[in-house]
């Protein structure tokens, strides 16, 4: 089968660009109100008058460095909320991008990579999401490209591939905070779950990953959600915070929240079931408009039951191993620090570049014996 990349990527633009167009026209799309709108005013007012924020506060701060991105953009052509939003277009779209090559490079195989290129085109979620000036768009790229280069990194054996796989993880981590268990993810691979990888390179990539993350925690940087390091996080995540919202409907049942002891550790599983399934498990559905997050689950269910059921194939490649591994990680993280499945919806977004690079194989694929690839041929020109 050919590769159907173009005709995925014009597919994801024009998707994307259509509910930019109403959002911004017409009507707020699902999430396109509160933070969106706020952001935008924000974003303009800081165009007009500096907050005099250093340099290190507006990186420490992914909210804060995506309103000051836009603020820039502000300033140079005026309050077009319109563009902000077409070049979340264009990042969402190249997310699409390189989810489909990722999955190629993985299988060498075009019915696999155009079919991770078409969920992740039409995935309605990622699709909105996609449309708006809030931060999603950037992280659903930077994830993506650096999931990508670490891929290559496994095929081409190649240190510049890890180098921007660290690059590019860490510019995502700066838009959330939560994407730093990426590289928590990751030195749990090479130190638990890597094969073909001898001591002596385990060593180095978990040693540079570790003091990487030291560095991190030592200036702060990116980190001021979780209150500047990732021991206040972890204290926050003990008392039981957990983004609830006043009065909404839509916050998990008291005796899902955190407690700040020794329970929380039963907790933790059937959180990171509330994290990928609610409010269809557990059962959450209060009002009519929950509705529309149930959707939102059926996909998820579709994909993760289906990487279950072909763990054994997954499992042989190393590669997978990795990119697995980061997606647990993230998902932990955001399963721990969010109580409340509205926010779910948005937050697991951001672990599905990962998961859609995971080569989705059905029975079918098996019996012909689709092959991964796991040569190490000549680098491709184009990255």
């Amino acid at each position: 089968m050919k590769s159907k990349i173009v005709t995925i990527v014009v597919s994801a633009f024009l998707v994307r660009f259509i509910l930019l167009v109403i959002n911004t026209y017409w009507f707020h799309l699902p999430q396109g109100g509160a933070d969106a709108v706020r952001f935008d005013r924000v974003a303009y007012q800081m165009s007009i008058s500096s907050y005099g924020y250093s340099a290190i506060e507006i990186i420490s701060d992914g909210t804060r460095m995506h309103v000051w991105l836009g603020s820039i953009l502000y300033s140079i052509f005026g309050q077009v909320p319109f563009l902000w939003g077409l070049i979340m277009v264009i990042l969402g779209t190249a997310t699409v991008r390189n989810i489909h090559r990722g999955v190629f490079l993985i299988t060498d195989n075009n019915k696999l990579a155009n079919r991770s290129g078409w969920i992740a085109a039409f995935f309605p979620n990622l699709a909105v999401l996609s449309a708006l000036v809030l931060r999603e768009a950037p992280v659903h790229f930077f994830l993506s490209i650096a999931a990508l280069f670490l891929i290559k990194y496994f095929k081409y054996k190649s240190t510049r591939h890890l180098f921007l796989f660290s690059v590019f993880g860490f510019t995502a981590s700066l838009f959330h905070t939560g994407l730093f268990a990426l590289f928590f993810g990751f030195v749990f691979f090479q130190i638990l779950l890597s094969r073909k990888s001898n001591f002596f390179t385990k060593l180095i990539v978990s040693s540079l990953c570790i003091v990487g993350l030291y560095f991190v925690n030592q200036t702060g940087i990116g980190l001021n959600k979780f209150g500047g390091s990732f021991e206040a996080g972890l204290v926050s995540i003990q008392e039981g915070t957990g983004e609830l919202l006043e009065h909404a409907g839509s916050n998990y049942p008291d005796w899902l929240h955190l407690k700040g002891n020794i329970y929380d550790l039963l907790l933790l599983p059937i959180r990171l079931v509330a994290f990928f399934f609610a409010p269809l498990i557990p059962f959450m559905v209060r009002t009519g408009s929950h509705l529309i997050g149930i959707i939102d689950v059926l996909f998820y269910m579709f994909i993760l039951v289906t990487m279950y059921k072909r763990r054994k194939f997954l499992w042989r490649s190393d590669i997978n191993k990795a990119v697995i591994s980061m997606a647990l990680a993230v998902s932990l993280v955001f399963a721990l620090g969010v109580s409340n499945f509205g926010t779910n919806i948005r937050h697991r977004a951001k672990v599905l570049p990962l998961l859609l690079m995971v080569p989705l194989v059905f029975k079918s694929d098996i019996k012909q014996k689709y092959r991964y690839s796991y040569t190490h041929p000549p680098e491709p020109k184009s990255t």
